[in-house]
């Protein structure tokens, strides 16, 4: 009786391990970038060959290639020669931001996340207020606004809404006022307005075009 609980103890450990290993190997998971989380004044840190190079409000990591000094490694930009507060944090890959991007406020808040594949912004845009509310989430393929995207206000409600096609407006786009209120809807037709409604803040129709959106 002692073996058998021996091995369902064993059996037990074994598929808590495999469990752990599975989540641990998820494609999806969030991947922390040191190189963009530093803390307020780090000192960043370059891998061989690479040295450190300090401007008057950047610090960065430099190879020399062809006798040329090519930023690869860590980097961070500050506000002001005092580097008590970063402006961005993020890492270059041969001469051009790659991985995660990340923009802070003076406060030391932060204030917005891009991801770049050598140079080209990809993937999920956001920026905060410096109170921490959403200010703009939206997306990039191949460096241009793609899919929806939407604006808000510092008190969380919506701005404006829409969707880009390869850098350009297209279908309908709805702006709201503070209180909530729509405040217009324009269709767009490869970038260009074809119809549009327009209400003041208590919600009257003000202006339309036969061909506005509804």
């Amino acid at each position: 009786m002692d073996r058998v609980w021996r091995w369902a103890a064993i059996g037990a450990a074994l598929v808590g391990v495999g469990l752990m290993v599975a989540v641990g190997q998820r494609d999806d998971a969030p991947v922390s970038d040191p190189a963009a989380e530093q803390p307020p004044g780090a000192t960043i840190e370059c891998s061989a060959p690479a040295r450190i190079v300090r401007g008057p409000t950047e610090d960065y990591c430099a190879v020399q290639r062809s006798g040329k000094s090519v930023r690869h490694g860590p980097a961070v930009e500050w506000y002001d020669a005092s580097r008590h507060h970063r402006r961005a944090s993020g890492r270059y890959r041969n001469g051009v931001r790659d991985g995660l991007w990340i923009g802070w406020h003076a406060s030391g808040a932060r204030e917005s996340e891009q991801r770049f594949v050598e140079g080209t912004a990809q993937g999920i845009f956001q920026r905060w207020f410096p109170n921490g509310v959403l200010a703009i989430e939206g997306e990039y393929v191949d460096g241009e606004k793609h899919g929806s995207w939407t604006e808000y206000f510092d008190n969380g409600r919506r701005a404006e809404s829409g969707e880009y096609w390869t850098g350009v407006r297209q279908g309908s786009w709805t702006r709201w006022y503070p209180n909530g209120l729509k405040r217009s809807v324009r269709t767009y037709t490869a970038g260009d307005v074809d119809g549009f409604k327009e209400w003041n803040e208590s919600g009257d129709l003000i202006d339309q075009t036969p061909t506005a959106a509804r």
